[in-house]
C-alpha cells in the first residue's frame, strides 16, 4: 500500500465559500463552525495521488452533537483542482465536483439518513433519499464522539473498503463500494 505522508502546512491548500475558512490548530482541522450556517469549506492534498496503485487513508473525525450536515472525503480530479468546493447544507461541501467519488458521513438529524448515515458518490452527485444511505449502526457519528475512519482504495476491484469504530463505545462498522476512478 502507498502512504500519503502528514507533510507540513504547504502540503495542504484550503477553500471556503467566504462564510468560515478551514483552519488547524494543534494538529487539528476544522471545517466548519458552530454558528456559522450555509458553509462548504475543502481542503486538499497538493499533490496528485495516483489511483493506479493500492492506497490507504486513515484518520479521525469528531463531528458536533446536533449538528448538520456532516463530510465528504473526495478524491478528485475536477478541472479547478485545488479551487474545487461543492455546495452547502445537504452539498456537503461535495455537489458538483465533476471527476470525483466521495464518501459521505452524514450528521444532520432531520436528513434523509436520520443523523448516521454513510454515502458513496460519483461525480459530484449527492443523493437526497433514504435510499443513498446505509445506517453507520451502531457507530453514532452525530453524537460528539471521535471516530476513527479507514478507507482503503484497492484499484484491481475498483472498490473503496471502510472501517469506522467509535473511540467511545469501541463499537464497528465496515462497509465496502465500487469507485470509478
Amino acid at each position: 500500500l502507498n502512504s500519503v505522508p502528514a507533510g507540513t502546512a504547504d502540503s495542504w491548500g484550503g477553500v471556503g465559500n467566504g462564510n468560515f475558512m478551514p483552519t488547524v490548530t494543534n494538529g487539528v482541522l476544522t471545517l466548519t463552525k458552530s454558528g456559522i450556517g450555509d458553509t462548504a469549506t475543502a481542503v486538499w492534498y497538493s499533490s496528485p495521488i495516483s489511483v493506479s496503485n493500492p492506497f490507504e487513508v486513515n484518520f479521525t473525525y469528531q463531528g458536533q452533537a446536533n449538528g448538520a450536515d456532516g463530510i465528504a472525503f473526495v478524491l478528485q480530479n475536477s478541472p479547478l483542482g485545488l479551487q474545487a468546493l461543492g455546495g452547502v447544507c445537504s452539498g456537503v461541501g461535495y455537489s458538483g465536483i465533476t471527476n470525483s467519488v466521495a464518501i459521505i458521513l452524514d450528521i444532520y438529524a432531520g436528513g434523509p439518513s436520520g443523523g448516521n448515515g454513510i454515502q458513496n458518490a460519483q461525480g459530484g452527485s449527492v443523493g437526497s433519499s433514504t435510499s443513498n444511505y446505509a445506517s453507520l449502526s451502531p457507530v453514532e457519528i452525530g453524537e460528539g464522539h471521535a471516530v476513527d475512519v479507514s478507507l482503503r482504495f484497492v484499484p484491481l476491484y475498483s472498490a473503496i473498503y471502510y472501517t469506522l469504530t467509535d473511540t467511545v463505545t469501541w463499537a464497528t462498522f465496515s462497509w465496502s463500494a465500487g469507485a470509478d476512478l
